[in-house]
């Protein structure tokens, strides 16, 4: 057997939420994180809302993620004046 990554989701049907993803090296840029995302959201297609984190600098992480229709939520700073 081998393991080439590994993905942690938890949530239910309303909210599933995507707490982490790792594809090996040796396996990035050759569609397998694709798969595993397309993977993952049908084995659980009933699922409402889908949610994510990922550092705002991760640039590829982000494309990557925009691919499947994840959206950037809209920052907003609160001010006293």
């Amino acid at each position: 057997m081998l393991i080439i990554g590994t993905i942690d989701v938890r949530g239910n049907k309303e909210r599933m939420h995507i707490d982490k993803v790792f594809i090996t090296p040796s396996k990035q840029n050759k569609s397998t994180g694709t798969m595993a995302i397309q993977f993952l959201e049908k084995q659980f297609s009933d699922v409402k809302l889908w949610t994510l984190y990922t550092p705002s600098l991760s640039f590829r992480n982000h494309y990557f993620y925009e691919k499947f229709g994840y959206k950037k939520p809209k920052r907003y700073s609160l001010r006293k004046d």
